[in-house]
């Protein structure tokens, strides 16, 4: 079985539309379903933000079936200016603070899909002053999931760009980021209440990347 790991149930959305037999599975996670893709069998999970949460969620999938390959997919952050809104990205490595690994393109994608570095890291990225850090350290594209992703087999990185390099976001979502690092969603609605522009154009843009990413999924095989 494939496994796809989250962080959140919005980014399964436009996969979803392009799927049969979707079934709900009743795991201690956030999320989780399972469903066919292309003539095969796949599992979706969210647990939340950030490499442990993405570990857990794994280790979940890994009690309750036979693991043939992992996916990390969700929105990211363009770290390299060239990249666009709602443009897919897959990774050939994952890049974190404790060293690379190897990713693997699909088989069978759409001609011209960027690839490149991907940084994973523990912590959402705001300012466009912070990308062009980890820009410098080789990385085309930021999310926080993908490093905790330890799999022997085949390992797959598919993102999409939710925001620009050259963007700033006025709310540090990092503040609102309970025990286990699940972001705080009343808090930020709360803290939002200051800044209306991040939640609105954050909101409407992972609708956007969502439904890219499922139509690009729609045209893969691993």
């Amino acid at each position: 079985m494939i496994v796809a790991v989250g962080a959140d149930a919005m980014e399964f959305g436009g996969w979803l539309r392009h799927c049969t037999g979707v079934r709900k599975l009743d795991w201690p996670v956030d999320f989780a379903r399972q469903a066919e893709w292309n003539g095969q069998g796949v599992t979706m999970v969210a647990n939340g933000a950030g490499p442990g949460l993405a570990a857990a969620g794994l280790a979940v999938a890994r009690e309750r079936e036979t693991v043939t390959a992992v996916m990390s997919i969700g929105w990211c952050g363009a770290l390299d200016p060239a990249l666009q809104l709602s443009e897919v990205f897959v990774a050939l490595g994952v890049r974190t603070e404790q060293g690379d690994r190897a990713a693997l393109a699909p088989r069978k994608m759409p001609a011209g899909t960027r690839r490149g570095v991907l940084w994973s890291g523990d912590r959402f990225v705001r300012t466009a002053a912070e990308k062009a850090e980890l820009r410098g350290r080789g990385a085309d594209a930021v999310e926080m999931e993908a490093g905790g992703l330890r799999f022997a087999g085949s390992f797959y990185a598919i993102r999409v760009v939710s925001d620009l390099a050259e963007e700033d976001f006025a709310l540090d979502f990092n503040r609102y980021r309970d025990g286990e690092g699940r972001f705080q969603k009343a808090r930020i609605a709360m803290a939002g209440l200051r800044h209306p522009g991040d939640l609105i154009r954050m909101a409407k843009r992972g609708r956007d990347a969502a439904n890219a990413l499922g139509d690009f999924l729609a045209q893969c095989e691993l």
